[in-house]
């Protein structure tokens, strides 16, 4: 498995800086202004499984902002 158009792997979700989360949206923001894709975490750059530490899903919606719903009007 390697990272390519849809695939992106984060050995860890880091919330702690602006930098971090500014890294993690750009990628969010990539796969969603084209045909999608997917966003794993706890999985190094050479596509090993490595793990990740749990993380707060209201602290990350948090640090991301108001994300709008995405709608599909075609």
């Amino acid at each position: 498995m390697r990272e390519g158009l849809y695939l992106d792997f984060k050995e860890q979700l880091r919330l702690e800086t602006t930098a971090s989360v500014a890294e993690i949206a750009r990628d969010i923001l990539a796969f969603s202004n084209t045909e999608g894709g997917l966003l794993l975490i706890g999985v190094a750059d050479n596509g090993k499984v490595i793990g990740h530490e749990p993380v707060d899903t209201g602290k990350l919606r948090a640090s991301l902002g108001a994300c709008p719903r995405i709608a599909d009007f075609s």
